[in-house]
């Protein structure tokens, strides 16, 4: 799947992700999703604006089982792709990489998100 987007961006793909940050200084995270989804051949991976209406929707939801049950903290695991989706934020995000398995921490109040934590 990834060969054939590194080679559209000029990059070599390498198995250990190594050009992974020069891959994406040529490709932003819509440009990726999109191509992606435009060269599956089963027609099932989602295009960017199916990803982020998706992920939005489920931190919408989130946040009001949270709020139901009466406020309080929760707990959101995903890859790093997808967080730098739903933290559609560009006063607070610009671009980082937020890698697998690293904690981001939001705050939620009033319908606003705020980043109080990147690592």
């Amino acid at each position: 799947m990834w060969m054939p987007l590194y080679a559209h961006a000029g990059v070599e793909f390498k198995k250990d992700w190594s050009t992974w940050e020069a891959f994406t200084k040529k490709m932003s995270d819509k440009a990726i999703a999109d191509a992606i989804a435009s060269n599956d051949k089963t027609g099932t991976a989602e295009n960017y604006d199916a990803i982020v209406a998706r992920l939005k929707s489920g931190m919408a939801e989130i946040v009001q089982q949270t709020l139901a049950a009466g406020g309080g903290k929760s707990l959101v695991v995903s890859h790093g792709g997808a967080i730098a989706t739903i933290l559609f934020m560009p006063e607070q995000y610009h671009g980082e990489s937020i890698g697998n398995g690293s904690v981001t921490l939001l705050r939620y109040d009033n319908g606003k998100y705020t980043l109080s934590r990147l690592e």
